[in-house]
C-alpha cells in the first residue's frame, strides 16, 4: 500500500493540518458515459496534530488516538 504526508495551510486562521494520502486500489469509473481508469484515496489526518486533536473542548472521546 503506498502511501505519504502531506500539510493543507487553512487559509483563515493559518491552521496548519498534517494528512496522509493512502492509495487503497485501482478501479474503473464512468464519467459522462465514458469508462475511466481511476486511483481510489483515503485521506486522513496523521502527525503530531492527529495525537493532540482529541485534548480540545467539544472533540469525540479517542479522537487522534
Amino acid at each position: 500500500m503506498e502511501q505519504f504526508d502531506f500539510c493543507m495551510l487553512m487559509p483563515t486562521d493559518l491552521t496548519l493540518f498534517t494528512l496522509r494520502a493512502i492509495r487503497e486500489k485501482e478501479e474503473t469509473v464512468a464519467v459522462n458515459g465514458t469508462a475511466v481508469d481511476a486511483v481510489k484515496m483515503k485521506i486522513t489526518r496523521s502527525g503530531i496534530i492527529r495525537r493532540f486533536s482529541g485534548n480540545r473542548p467539544g472533540a469525540p472521546q479517542g479522537a487522534g488516538r
